[in-house]
């Protein structure tokens, strides 16, 4: 584009003089015209216009004068106006370099803005690229930290249910050592009684305080080791496996229990079978578990009652009992009817409710079982009157 404009500046240049000259000569020309039609004018006349020399020219400066004045004035505006354009035209010849300053300097400052936003942009994405990273590793710290969380968890779980195991347990073992210590305090209690008391008699007091320990042992043994079984089964599985273990002078009295089964009854129930069981010892007229020769005794018995009064009869039966319990052979004989008892009760337990039969089951038992028939010696003594 300069190189082009150079050219039009110059022929601007050269034209503007050229404009100034002709406007003058145009001027020049007016004035000479209106110089020229003066002499033309009747004032220089004296036979036409009959006035004097004098005034006529006179007459003639006046009218010449504002003509003058105007062509003064036509002259040096039209002089003024073609410098006007020269001026113009000069400033237009230099705008082109003026215009090139301007357009290097905003591409200057374009270039500079450009390099700033590129090192921005640049900075950004540095600052991007390192947030980034930096949120990739704490999303790995926080998936570290929820699996140690976790392990953490399961490690505490599996802790607690042990714990809660091992608590459960010395619970169970604090309630029979508390059973065995109370059953051994009334062991004591009666002992004492028994090398105390008169013509072997024993209070109705001390056989309530018994039979009431005999069922709370009854009802923790059932309780503590039957309480996690469910037994959620139609009640014609429970009388079938009923039956099926249940010798049938038992069967009688334990059908109406289990014919409408509820699971919510079940330890009423289970309790029931022990002491439809336990009724063996108290059904025994002399001492449950004798061996085959206690038939003898036991004619014998059948027949003292017979002959004898009552009050003489329980004296007679209660030293006979107390003679036989004196035999070694005898206590183990009941012992061993004890034991065989605590086993079939265990059976028939496990039979209904679906739990496997264990050794502590039966040991626990068969000590209760023992207590029966201690117990129901008691009921071969003469009492006294009630209290």
């Amino acid at each position: 584009m300069e190189p082009n404009s150079v050219p039009g500046q110059a022929v601007e240049a050269d034209e503007s003089p050229r404009a100034a000259t002709h406007t003058a000569s145009d001027a020049e020309t007016t004035v000479e015209t209106v110089l020229e039609v003066s002499p033309r004018m009747p004032w220089h006349d004296k036979s036409a216009t009959g006035s004097p020399t004098g005034s006529d020219s006179r007459e003639g400066l006046r009218r010449t004068t504002p003509r003058i004045a105007s062509l003064k004035a036509t002259f040096e505006r039209s002089h003024s106006d073609g410098s006007l354009k020269d001026a113009r035209r000069l400033e237009k010849s230099k705008s082109p370099s003026r215009n090139g300053d301007s357009d290097a300097e905003a591409l200057k400052s374009k270039d500079e803005e450009i390099a700033r936003l590129r090192d921005l942009l640049e900075k950004e994405t540095e600052l991007k690229q390192a947030l980034g990273d930096k949120c990739n590793a704490l999303e790995e710290d926080v998936e570290r930290l929820e699996c140690d969380l976790e392990r953490h968890d399961g490690d505490w779980r599996a802790e607690m249910d042990l714990q809660n195991k091992r608590l459960v347990l010395e619970r169970d073992k604090a309630q029979d050592a508390f059973v065995e210590i109370k059953r051994q305090l009334l062991a004591l209690k009666r002992s004492i009684s028994t090398a105390t008391r008169m013509d072997s008699q024993y209070a109705d007091v001390g056989i309530t305080a018994e039979m009431q320990n005999l069922y709370h042992e009854m009802q923790n043994w059932v309780v503590n080791t039957f309480r996690r079984t469910k037994m959620e089964r139609p009640g014609t599985e429970v009388l079938a496996s009923l039956e099926s273990v249940v010798e049938p002078r038992h069967l009688d009295y334990l059908r109406p229990l289990f014919r409408d089964w509820d699971p919510a009854n079940r330890f009423a129930a289970l309790q029931a079978v022990v002491a439809c069981y336990l009724m063996e010892v108290w059904n025994d007229p002399l001492l449950f578990g004798l061996p085959a020769w206690r038939k003898g005794v036991k004619k014998a018995t059948d027949t003292m009652s017979t002959i004898l009064p009552i009050v003489s009869y329980d004296k007679w039966r209660s030293g006979t009992l107390d003679a036989i319990k004196q035999n070694a052979d005898i206590k183990d004989a009941v012992d061993s009817a004890a034991k065989a008892l605590s086993e079939m009760i265990c059976i028939t337990l496990t039979s209904l409710t679906g739990m496997e039969e264990s050794a502590a089951m039966t040991s626990s038992l068969n000590t209760i079982v023992k207590r029966v028939v201690s117990l129901s010696h008691v009921f071969r003594l003469p009492l006294l009157p009630m209290q």
